[in-house]
Order: C-alpha cells, then structure tokens, then sequence
C-alpha cells in the first residue's frame, strides 16, 4: 500500500513493517532519513562489547539484525559502554567506509544480493562480491 509523505513530512513505522522505498525517477535528489533505536543488548551488528547474557547477531532465521540490509550499526549513548559510544564524524565515516554488509535474516523474502550500498556498489555478501 502507498503511503507518499509530503515534502517535510514524517513516517513512522516500527521494525515490524514492511517497508521500501522504490528508485528515484526524477531530476531532483530525495533525501531521508532513517533512524532507529535499540537496546543494545538486543542483536545488532555494532562492534561493541557483549555483556553476560545479551543476545549476539546471527544470520540465524529468528534472530534478525537491527537493520535490513544491515547498514552499520554504532552506540550513540550508552550508561554501560560509555567508551564505545561514537564521538566523532571522523569515527562515522570511517565505521562507513569500513563496513561489509553482510546477508541478515530474510524477513519478507528480501534479498540484500539484489540491492546495492548507499554508494551505488553491489553489497558486499560476507567478504565476497556477489549481486
């Protein structure tokens, strides 16, 4: 089902709907932004430290990842880990520039090997290049 939102507008959903957003056809760059928040101690793909008992990310059917496909996930704030909160915008290019996308769970039939980074390069499917 559509749902346009209209320039300065806002959608939000939860990490239980699908979603997409199809090719921009025109002449004039579309911005957005995708935000989201977690509990670190639930799967995610962050290099952070894993304390007792938290979940850890897995590819398994049922444990899916923050994100899909999975952009890099990073701390923003943090009572546990305060060390490895992100600081700086050098630490976030760099967590970018650095990052495999790796295939997650395949929640609604969606296939990361089929879509390309936010660079326009195929993902890069566990270390390899696969489209």
């Amino acid at each position: 089902m559509p749902a346009p939102v209209p320039k300065g507008g806002v959608l939000l959903l939860s990490n239980r709907t699908p979603h997409a957003s199809f090719e921009n056809k025109t002449d004039v760059v579309r911005w957005s932004m995708d935000l989201r928040y977690q509990n670190a101690a639930l799967p995610t793909n962050a290099p952070i430290t894993r304390l007792p008992g938290e979940a850890k990310s897995s590819g398994t059917v049922g444990v899916p990842l923050a994100c899909n496909p999975p952009e890099p996930d990073f701390l923003v704030r943090s009572q546990l880990r305060p060390q490895e909160v992100m600081r700086t915008a050098e630490e976030f290019v760099a967590l970018r520039k650095n990052h495999v996308y790796q295939a997650a769970t395949d929640r609604w039939g969606y296939s990361v090997a089929k879509r390309k980074d936010p660079l326009g390069n195929p993902y890069k499917i566990g270390g390899s290049d696969k489209n």
